[in-house]
């Protein structure tokens, strides 16, 4: 009599216990297990006592191509394309969009496709081609995924191409395959520069406040993008005026901060030049990059002491001195501005 022994594959086969056959009990998956292990008992009918012993069977799945391609995300090529969208995986809804410029030269590598197959050895070798709207214009590597112009690209002549790429096994019995919609959007550069919400700011600021206070906030857009989220801010230190790196800007808000100690006595005031650059981008700066002076005036506290222009004064006074007669001066200062300077002299 023929039993199978308790094994993690055991659940999948079955045993006739009498003729040894071993069949399935469900269907088997290479990509999730190449090979399974099973330990077979037989035993006789013996009397007094059955004697058994037991044997190692191992069954090799063959794998056959069952599965399409996926596409998952990948970079695209900086170089000529302004932003890419990727989703992590994607089906036959799903799409990329790809900005480039116009202009953009023939044989330009604009962005990559990128897919895998579950299957194995040749049913995994993916291939790749365009079809659709502008299958003309771009082509694509069918082993790399590639994606380059054939031609020069002109905004005014055709803005948006809707491309279908196709991933298939082509090698494998039956093929299958996967599509992905890839939308080229060819844009004008001048529409992308960005333009600051003023021509300047000004902002006015305690010398009291702590390390970290808020100051201004620069808001900027430009023709296609509004959200200031697409754009990076950064202060131009080498080009603002001395001290202003006591202030910093957050790159993705635009919000500007004091991050040292302010004295209105050392520095009333402070022009800073801050530049806006289209996000994702490493085309040449001053093509998608802006800037704009901020003015930042430091308002008085009064934190300074009046203090005596000598310290120590002696006057020397005849004892014929009349009521109100002046015998001496003294004079003190406070360095703060406006009515917190005024000193007042009072007996002690």
């Amino acid at each position: 009599m023929y039993s199978l022994m308790p094994t993690p594959a055991s659940k999948s086969f079955r045993i006739n216990s009498s003729t040894g056959e071993i069949s399935t009990t469900e269907a088997l998956d290479y990509e999730a297990s190449h090979s399974h292990l099973l330990i077979v008992q037989a035993q006789d009918q013996g009397v007094p006592q059955s004697r058994r012993t037991a044997v190692q069977v191992s069954i090799n799945v063959t794998d056959v191509n069952d599965n399409a391609p996926i596409f998952f995300e990948t970079q695209p090529n900086l170089n000529n394309v302004e932003s890419h969208l990727f989703c992590r995986t994607f089906n036959t809804t799903d799409f990329i969009v790809i900005r480039v410029q116009d202009f953009t030269q023939a044989n330009t590598v604009i962005g990559r496709v990128a897919s895998f197959d579950k299957d194995d050895d040749v049913n995994a070798k993916i291939f790749y081609r365009i079809e659709g709207n502008g299958s003309n214009v771009f082509s694509i590597t069918s082993h790399t995924g590639e994606i380059r112009t054939n031609r020069q690209l002109k905004r005014d002549e055709k803005p948006v191409y809707n491309l279908t790429v196709i991933a298939e096994n082509s090698l494998a019995s039956p093929k299958l395959s996967s599509n992905m919609t890839v939308q080229v959007i060819v844009y004008d550069v001048s529409d992308q520069i960005p333009q600051f919400t003023a021509s300047k700011y000004q902002a006015k600021v305690a010398e009291s406040v702590a390390v970290g206070t808020p100051v201004i906030k620069i808001n900027v857009t430009n023709r296609v993008q509004e959200a200031t989220s697409n754009f990076v801010f950064k202060i131009l230190y080498e080009q603002s005026s001395a001290g202003s790196r006591k202030f910093v800007i957050e790159p993705e808000t635009g919000l500007i901060t004091t991050q040292g100690e302010l004295d209105r006595e050392t520095t009333s005031n402070y022009t800073l030049i801050v530049e806006a650059k289209v996000l994702n981008t490493v085309l040449v700066h001053s093509l998608l990059s802006s800037v704009v002076r901020v003015f930042i005036n430091i308002s008085d506290v009064d934190d300074n002491y009046p203090h005596f222009l000598q310290r120590s004064y002696r006057f020397t006074s005849s004892e014929l001195s009349r009521v109100g007669d002046v015998i001496g001066q003294v004079r003190a200062v406070d360095v703060d501005n406006d009515n917190k300077s005024e000193v007042f002299l009072r007996d002690c």
